[in-house]
């Protein structure tokens, strides 16, 4: 009896979730927007134009290697092309 009963409700959950699944999707409804009730903005003189001055620019962090003797002017010499590229300042120092 107990078996049967256990079939039957999961025959019924199998049914019940493949009917939902065939249903049709709902279609969202349109919210409707509201008209504007101001005037538009008048239009804003230019921003004045830039100065000619460069800019400085900070690194967005340092980074410090402690090399050894062979391997320092190596570092050093990609330092200003790793600052470039990632922005973040490279300081190299011997371990001694």
């Amino acid at each position: 009896m107990k078996k049967n009963l256990l079939v039957t409700l999961v025959l019924a959950l199998v049914l019940t979730h493949a009917l939902g699944a065939c249903a049709p999707a709902a279609t969202p409804t349109p919210t409707p927007r509201p008209t504007p009730t101001t005037a538009p903005p008048t239009a804003t003189p230019p921003p004045p134009p830039p100065t000619e001055t460069p800019e400085v620019v900070e690194p967005e962090a340092t980074l410090r290697i402690w090399a050894d003797d062979a391997r320092t002017p190596i570092l050093l010499g990609l330092a200003d092309e790793f600052l470039a590229e990632y922005n973040v300042e490279l300081i190299v120092g011997t371990s001694r």
